[in-house]
């Protein structure tokens, strides 16, 4: 990974060319209607197809460019004077089917994982509203892995001489620095990153000195992020003395102590047996979380970094990189608090999680957090914790509908490496807008469906509601048809949700199956609408069933 990404701001054209420009737009709009990256799948035709490959392939289209067009653009209306969030993870993306395809100077796909699957990991950053949680689109993207022999600038370099950009951590200040540009004129941006990123090399570089941080747009940029590490810190309640984090947590008194509801999650596991009669694949249910009540209690900690420990104890920097490195950032300064949080039993002992199981069930809550948001009562802290907890509900959605059950990105087949990425990078941007129908599912007002939909679409939608709205209130659809959750509550019943079933909202499999099938009759029920107006509403419903 590099910087070269931020020319992508000084251009004035993404791609240099009109007609590129139009066909990026073609592709992307393709894409989002068919819910697939399979080429034979989107186009139609021997033309079309060959229209997409040449984009795909075309020298004169970056990829960074590609991912400029893909998530929000710097300094957008709405997140003009906004409380955001930054929800940054990454996810491993399998190119199996693409193995052995690529030709000329991209002939390897890169290593991922254990070493044995060939594909990208994708870093992806979410931006959200933090007042209703709004998603807003993508704030960052970027791609990474090994080469095919495996080596790396680790190998190349040595552990403690590689560049820190070349570090693994790098990544995360990437997507941070990325999202900090395009929130501009946000009145303030909190990144929410998982255990990865606690890591002194991240935490460095995000919270540069003082004299180099000046924003003129007056940001005020946090961080919120699952902590790993046993630090040493001092205490703001003791500046002359320091202590192990876990530690000091043990002498701070709760401040919290509530139940929660941990629900029981089933999944589908295949597992396959290559000896014996049994020989095959079979499958059964495994469960992943034991649902149970849960009683958790919570703590927390102010303090700042025990910068002297943390130099004798440094690991992978050199004493040169690390003076650099900290020379040149405030986190020595900067306030932190840890929001400890665990289960515990009826007589307030901590839960503990046994080691020799390998049965998750037997896992407990224990969550430790970072985060320089000010936390000065037990409401602060709760709101930490719940911050947090959004990560998983939004972030995981995102990655599981740019995979099997959305885009089904993993499938696609391309000549080149770039080609797979522009793909990969178009999901994505189909997917945000697939996490952005599900927050608006229940809103009434903040999300026009002028944004989401064109004006003929929504005429085909009120054709479609002739078909699926009832005459009771259970059965019609309770929003303003000015609004993206009115189209939200036809789209999914085109996929086959149940109004009746209130427990379970329309999720993405289901509305991935609406819009399916929606932009698969919009074109006919669009022409015969303009050519015959008063039986096209029967030939919407024929095409419905």
């Amino acid at each position: 990974m590099d910087d070269s990404w931020r020319s992508a701001y000084d251009r004035g054209s993404f791609f240099g060319d009109a007609r590129r420009e139009a066909s990026f737009q073609w592709l992307s709009n393709r894409i989002d209607e068919r819910q697939s990256c399979v080429i034979n799948a989107i186009t139609n035709g021997d033309s079309e197809r060959k229209r997409a490959e040449r984009f795909l392939n075309n020298g004169h289209v970056d990829v960074r460019a590609v991912i400029e067009q893909c998530c929000i653009p710097v300094g957008h209306n709405c997140l003009k004077d906004e409380v955001l969030l930054n929800i940054i993870d990454q996810t491993t993306i399998t190119f199996a089917d693409a193995v052995g395809r690529q030709s000329g100077q991209d002939q390897s796909l890169g290593i991922v994982g254990n070493g044995f699957h060939y594909g990208q990991n994708c870093v992806a950053g979410l931006m959200v509203q933090k007042s209703d949680f709004k998603v807003l689109g993508l704030s960052s993207l970027s791609f990474y892995s090994r080469d095919e022999q495996g080596t790396s600038s680790r190998d190349q370099l040595g552990r403690d001489n590689r560049p820190l950009k070349y570090r693994n951590p790098h990544k995360w200040v990437d997507a941070v620095e990325q999202a900090n540009i395009r929130a501009l004129h946000a009145r303030r941006l909190i990144h929410i990153i998982d255990r990865e990123g606690d890591d002194m090399n991240v935490l460095a570089q995000i919270f540069p000195a003082k004299e180099e941080a000046m924003n003129k747009s007056g940001l005020e940029t946090h961080v919120l992020i699952r902590a790993k590490e046993n630090r040493s810190v001092h205490p703001l309640t003791d500046q002359s003395g320091s202590g192990k984090i876990h530690s000091l947590l043990e002498q701070v008194p709760p401040v919290a102590c509530y139940c929660v509801e941990i629900t029981d999650d089933e999944r589908m596991s295949f597992s396959a047996t290559y000896t014996g009669p049994s020989k095959g694949r079979t499958v059964q249910r495994v469960r992943k979380r034991k649902g149970r009540r849960a009683m958790l209690e919570m703590r927390y900690l102010s303090c700042r970094m025990d910068m002297g420990h943390l130099k004798k104890t440094k690991s992978d920097m050199n004493a040169a990189q690390f003076d650099e490195l900290f020379n040149n950032s405030d986190i020595g300064h900067q306030i932190l608090t840890y929001v400890y949080l665990r289960e515990i039993d009826e007589k307030g002992r901590p839960v503990s999680h046994n080691q020799n199981s390998t049965d998750k069930n037997s896992e407990a809550v224990d969550w430790l957090i970072l985060t320089t948001l000010p936390v000065n009562s037990t409401t602060d802290a709760l709101e930490v914790v719940d911050l947090y907890r959004q990560r998983f509900r939004l972030i995981e959605q995102l990655f599981r509908g740019l995979k099997t059950d959305g885009f089904n990105i993993e499938v696609a087949q391309q000549q080149s490496v770039k080609a797979l990425l522009i793909l990969t990078a178009m999901a994505m941007k189909g997917s945000a807008l697939l996490m952005k129908m599900i927050s608006a599912r229940d809103q009434n007002e903040g999300y026009a469906i002028e944004n989401d939909f064109t004006h003929q679409q929504i005429q085909v939608l009120q054709l479609c509601l002739q078909q699926y709205e009832g005459k009771t209130n259970l059965q019609a659809n309770p929003h303003p048809s000015t609004q993206l959750s009115w189209a939200v509550w036809i789209i999914a019943r085109i996929g086959g949700w149940k109004p009746g079933n209130v427990k379970r909202p329309p999720g993405p499999k289901t509305l991935q199956r609406g819009l399916d099938k929606f932009y698969t009759i919009y074109p006919v029920s669009y022409t015969h609408l303009r050519a015959h107006e008063t039986d096209s509403y029967l030939v919407c419903r024929l095409l419905l069933e």
